[in-house]
């Protein structure tokens, strides 16, 4: 059995570009469904059609924390 992880943030109008910076961090496919492309009709609100309804990144995970390649953080001493 392949390990997944599934977790839901929402973050304020920053989703797409938090997750592609995190899909140039770890790899893998990030497929991103904004409202534009869905059928919102009986929505009680029109939301901006480049708002993101949904994204998935999927990597496949380590076997071992220590497999992960780690970057140094911007302004962060080591």
């Amino acid at each position: 059995m392949t390990p997944s992880l599934a977790t839901y943030i929402a973050l304020p109008g920053t989703t797409a570009e938090a997750m592609e910076h995190w899909h140039d961090v770890f790899g893998g496919d990030l497929h991103i469904l904004r409202c534009g492309d869905m059928d919102l009709q009986g929505m009680p609100f029109k939301p901006d059609p480049q708002a993101v309804a949904h994204s998935t990144p999927t990597t496949p995970l380590p076997s071992s924390p220590r497999s992960v390649p780690t970057r140094p953080c911007p302004g962060r001493a080591r």
